[in-house]
């Protein structure tokens, strides 16, 4: 009968414990035993936020002349009275893609003189990687100028008048397949969808 006693205590003592034990929160880890993660608000903790990313926007085509400024007078060296030397002419912002260049000089305010545009200057097939077109010097292949002469013919206007001159650059995505001698219509044909960028430089001259 002793004995039937201890061993009832002794199994009632372990049971207690045992309750106990499982009702204790535990020390390492949160109520499902896992190690608790780190808090996202702990700056201690946080990573530096990554920089954002930034890419540079193309540069745009640019036609600029060392001789005169934009709508500024051109020299008289560079005229029909000066020799017609072609002017320097630098260019800038080229698109990657570039295949050719092309360069138009005309006059539109010819119009009211002789009823239509005349056109200077017609340069094709020049080198995407060309950055100028120095003094006196043409690169790529000479078209046909309004006189139908395959040449730079320098400001012309009428006597006692001053005209305004454009320079335009094209960038195209393709080399024209033209001959020497072609006419501004011509190449501005072939222009037609191709054309990835353009600038216009503007010039007056004046006696």
């Amino acid at each position: 009968m002793k004995n039937a006693l201890i061993l009832t205590l002794l199994v009632a003592s372990l049971v207690f414990a045992g309750c106990t034990q499982q009702t204790q929160p535990s020390t390492i880890g949160d109520t499902d035993g896992q190690i608790p993660r780190v808090q996202e608000n702990n700056n201690s903790m946080q990573q530096p936020p990554t920089p954002e990313l930034r890419v540079p926007s193309q540069a745009q085509l640019s036609l600029t002349s060392s001789a005169f400024s934009n709508n500024g007078a051109i020299p008289n060296k560079y005229s029909c009275d000066g020799g017609d030397v072609i002017p320097p002419l630098q260019f800038a912002g080229v698109p990657q893609n570039t295949q050719s260049l092309v360069l138009i000089m005309d006059d539109p305010d010819a119009v009211a003189v002789v009823g239509f545009v005349y056109v200077h200057w017609v340069v094709f097939d020049i080198p995407p990687m060309a950055t100028e077109m120095p003094e006196g010097t043409q690169i790529g292949i000479i078209g046909s100028a309004g006189s139908g002469q395959k040449k730079y013919e320098g400001p012309c206007p009428p006597e006692g008048e001053t005209h305004t001159y454009s320079f335009r650059l094209y960038a195209l995505d393709i080399a024209p397949q033209l001959q020497e001698g072609a006419t501004k219509q011509e190449v501005e044909t072939a222009m037609q969808g191709h054309i990835l960028a353009q600038s216009e430089l503007k010039g007056t001259y004046g006696q």
